[in-house]
């Protein structure tokens, strides 16, 4: 037994949006050359031997003519990816002598390629949050993945593009390592990179936050260069003062689209906490493009096509799905009634818990999925069922059988839905000729309790030239409220959609009187207890957006104006 030699180093394994730690430990015992890994890994982890094999060979090291055995514990978690063959390589160097590590296990992570570049690889943030569990002195991941790492300053963050930096950092630990990292004619000087890495990343990505800001607001179409759709965004602001599902049926081309776009720039800068959420989840599905942190909502715009699991999530390594990855933002899902209903009802679950569950035999996976969703669909297949001179010539069962393919159920989980026709001869002018800018303000006066509803019956908004910036401030004080007013009875700050049916009418301070009248018409309309619920919220949010302190009958009947009814 004296004669075993071992090398143990650590690394982060995925497990949905978590990393979990795992020791990865080297023997090298007597016997016929062979190198064995233990320990519930895929393909990528078998096929990491020889990867590492040619790495450490071509790196000028050489690989153990013995029997060599690796051990991933622990032994029952299911390890995926090529993330361990960084630490793989180490922990066989410090078993057959050719590198003294620190007596407190590293934590490395990263693939290799033939020639020993340490290329990126996805979850770093996950991984890292899990490495804060324990004191390391050292955590090493790939130079290419250094903007991730960049979240978590204050945790000893080595960055390396080659395992030979490495092991020179190793070898000539205590020295003057500059010259000795000179005389290799090493690309990088690793100590340098070690102790700057993090100042440089903030700067950058400070400069870089600000560059998007920028681009966005160039890109993204603003609500004051829309011409008409008056009730379209009043929804579509409403939607997003207080996180209300949106569905906008209208002919083609009526500018649903365009609406839709227009929703990430109203909502207020994500928290910290749910900035780090998002960032993780992108990271661990491999889609992180930008550098550090997102700290803007994501807007997912999948295409009909797409497939129930890139939908909801799964695959046979459990990746997350658009419903996830919109978490904290916006899914919107154009043409409604192209997507597969298979699909679009495996969303229903989501919708309700905020979150997404996978079960596999063995394991299972829980994904935050708390995303706003707007929809748009055309109301007949021809499009021109709900236009004024309509020239349809879809017959009744034509129409409810292309609404068919949107379930009762899920229709029934949005807040509010929207009717949309082309746009006039005069709008359409404006559309082109000043792009909608003209200022279109009210005067201010002070509430009188009448109905935000113009009385043609369509909600009359008075921001409805307003720019986007000015819609921004006044979505985030409705926020404020309302989480303000949410903390009195939860443990955490929730917008209204998001409060539970349990004591609702106490917690969104609603008379009594008003809780019967809501409840009369929802008799008289045929709508269900979740219809009935998502009325009395709506309303309030038309309450608070509009500056009542008080609820109304006149919101309660704006907000019944955005049910659907009918099919």
């Amino acid at each position: 037994m004296n004669g075993i030699q071992c090398g143990h180093v650590v690394s982060a394994a995925l497990h949905g949006i978590d990393g979990v730690l795992v020791d990865i430990e080297v023997t090298i015992l007597p016997g016929l050359p062979g190198f064995e890994i233990v320990g519930l890994g895929d393909s990528a982890v078998r096929e990491s031997r020889n990867r590492v094999h040619a790495a450490l060979r071509n790196s000028g090291y050489t690989f153990p003519s013995a029997k060599v055995t690796a051990s991933y514990a622990p032994a029952w978690l299911h390890k995926a990816g090529s993330a361990f063959d960084l630490p793989l390589a180490l922990a066989v160097l410090a078993a057959s002598g050719q590198l003294k590590l620190p007596v407190t296990p590293v934590c490395a992570f990263g693939e290799l390629s033939l020639t020993g570049e340490i290329r990126p690889v996805p979850g770093v943030i996950c991984r890292l949050a899990a490495c804060r569990e324990r004191d390391f002195p050292m955590l090493i991941l790939p130079e290419d993945n250094a903007s991730e790492g960049s979240v978590f300053a204050d945790l000893p963050l080595f960055t390396a593009s080659h395992l030979s930096q490495i092991t020179a950092y190793f070898r000539y630990a205590g020295q003057d390592f500059q010259r000795q990292a000179k005389k290799e004619q090493l690309s990088v000087s690793a100590h340098e990179h070690h102790l700057n890495i993090m100042d440089r990343l903030q700067i950058k990505q400070k400069a870089r936050q600000e560059d998007e800001v920028q681009a966005d607001a160039g890109r993204l179409p603003d609500l004051s260069q829309i011409a008409g759709q008056k009730q379209a965004i009043r929804a579509l602001q409403l939607a997003a003062a207080g996180w209300h599902h949106l569905l906008m049926l209208g002919s083609p081309g009526c500018g649903k689209t365009t609406l839709a776009r227009t929703l990430p720039p109203l909502l207020p800068p994500l928290s910290n906490e749910d900035a780090l959420m998002v960032t993780r989840i992108h990271s661990a599905a491999g889609r992180l493009k930008t550098k550090g942190l997102i700290t803007r909502h994501p807007f997912r715009m999948p295409h009909h096509s797409i497939s129930r699991a890139a939908l909801i999530g799964g695959g046979l390594i459990p990746v997350p799905g658009e419903v996830s990855m919109a978490h904290q933002g916006v899914l919107f899902l154009d043409e409604l009634t192209a997507f597969d209903p298979a699909a679009l009802d495996a969303m229903r679950q989501p919708l309700e818990e905020q979150q997404v569950h996978l079960y596999r035999l063995n394991h299972s996976f829980i994904y935050p999925a708390d995303f706003l969703l707007i929809a748009a669909a055309n109301p007949c297949r021809c499009g021109e069922y709900l236009e004024p001179d309509s020239n349809c010539n879809c017959s009744p069962e034509q129409i409810r059988r292309y609404l068919g393919k949107i379930s009762g159920p899920l229709i029934d989980r949005f807040d509010i839905v929207i009717e949309m026709s082309r746009l006039k001869p005069d709008q359409l002018m404006q559309s082109v000729m000043s792009g909608g800018s003209e200022a279109h303000h009210r005067p201010d006066d002070v509430k009188t309790g009448k109905s935000s509803a113009s009385p043609d019956g369509s909600p009359a908004c008075e921001e409805m030239k307003t720019p986007s910036a000015d819609i921004h401030m006044k979505v985030m004080a409705c926020h404020e409220l309302q989480k303000e007013r949410s903390l009195r009875f939860e443990p955490s700050p929730k917008l209204n959609a998001r409060i539970g049916s349990d004591r609702l009418a106490e917690k969104l301070d609603i008379p009594s009187h008003l809780i019967r009248y809501t409840a009369d018409l929802a008799q008289v309309f045929k709508l269900t207890a979740r219809s009935y619920q998502k009325v009395l919220r709506l309303a309030r949010t038309i309450a608070d957006y509009d500056q009542y302190l008080e609820m109304k009958k006149d919101h309660i009947d704006e907000a019944l104006q955005y049910r659907m009814r009918t099919r």
